[in-house]
């Protein structure tokens, strides 16, 4: 009997485990179906029409040798491009927004290498990254342990911020859930029939997605409706909040260029309503993008710039049932990005 209850000790710690600690599903990732691969989108409203299996991989840059050191500041979109997909680049380190906003982070450069910074943004985060309340969060410390690259150390926490992140929250809890009981196929055959019933029957769909159906395309809420003040593409932008993005931006540049960086490079990805319906429900897109980079020069940095292209591409650097690009869009982006880095290396 004691190794029956032992067993069951055991077998329920575990159970809170998965359902409580952040990030514990990850092990039973290898075991289900990984829904932000089917569309980000997608796994909010389970419309199958948007489900999407397509699989890339971004195509190598031919090998140059050069002495380039590239750190990312970057986000989602430049997150599974690795050194090899950079032009030449001898030395790299990324670091996600989020991390560098929950840890103590620190930035160690080579005097002897050319040292590239570039800052990667979603179009739906420029407002709140560099707003002055909260820039501050993503400048790193010079590092003095000699470790080349960008150093991700985690905050002292307080008894309470402990408890919190090893207990669980409410949120975590259900993502936990819905990750152990839902990730599999039968269980989105099941809320694919549920999704079409509701739409086809009451009209209802997901709260967080609007449908266009001129293109065959999902677009999240946060970035259509304009009452979102940081997301929306049609919240209207005064032109003091652009001089206080800009002014943002510069403060950035030059804190790191005096950290050791010689060149900074922006690089904003539009959200796919700004590029595929500026005019969504009779809307008017803000502009925030190509504004801003009409006015990089006032920063001190460069600009990788797909705006305009994307604009002339449309719906076909998108996936339909997702906030990110595609394939075409991706391969785009960073032809353009290493063509930005030859120049560079040559200057």
């Amino acid at each position: 009997m004691r190794i029956v209850h032992f067993l069951s000790i055991v077998i329920l710690l575990g159970i809170y485990a998965l359902i409580k600690i952040p990030g514990a599903v990850l092990l039973l990732k290898p075991y289900g179906i990984d829904l932000y691969a089917l569309g980000d989108l997608y796994r909010y409203a389970y419309l199958s029409e948007y489900r999407d299996t397509t699989q890339f991989v971004e195509a190598l840059p031919s090998k140059t040798e050069n002495n380039i050191n590239l750190f990312v500041l970057g986000d989602s979109f430049t997150a599974s491009f690795k050194q090899v997909h950079y032009q030449g680049v001898s030395a790299y380190s990324f670091v996600n927004w989020n991390q560098a906003a929950d840890h103590q982070f620190t930035l160690q450069t080579d005097s002897a290498m050319n040292s590239v910074l570039l800052v990667t943004c979603a179009e739906k985060n420029i407002r709140l990254r560099f707003a002055k309340n909260q820039l501050a969060l993503y400048l790193a410390k010079v590092g003095t342990t000699g470790d080349l690259g960008f150093t991700l150390v985690e905050k002292p926490l307080s008894t309470a911020e402990y408890l919190k992140k090893y207990l669980g929250r409410a949120d975590v809890s259900d993502q936990n859930i819905q990750a152990v009981l839902f990730e599999n196929e039968l269980a989105l055959r099941i809320k694919e029939i549920k999704a079409a019933f509701n739409r086809s029957v009451f009209g209802k769909i997901a709260p967080e997605v609007e449908i266009y159906s001129e293109k065959n395309m999902l677009f999240q809420k946060l970035t259509t409706d304009p009452k979102y003040i940081y997301m929306s593409s049609f919240r209207e932008l005064e032109v003091q909040e652009e001089d206080e993005l800009i002014l943002g931006m510069s403060r950035l540049v030059k804190h790191y260029k005096k950290a050791g960086i010689d060149s900074v490079i922006f690089s904003f990805i539009p959200n796919p309503v700004s590029i595929v319906a500026p005019q969504f429900k009779g809307r008017i897109y803000n502009m925030l993008i190509p504004r801003l980079e009409k006015r990089i020069a006032e920063t001190g940095a460069g600009c990788v710039s797909v705006y305009d292209s994307f604009t002339h591409f449309g719906e076909q650097v998108y996936r339909r049932g997702d906030t990110h690009w595609n394939a075409k869009g991706a391969s785009f982006w960073l032809n353009r990005m290493n063509q930005t880095l030859v120049r560079v290396d040559n200057k």
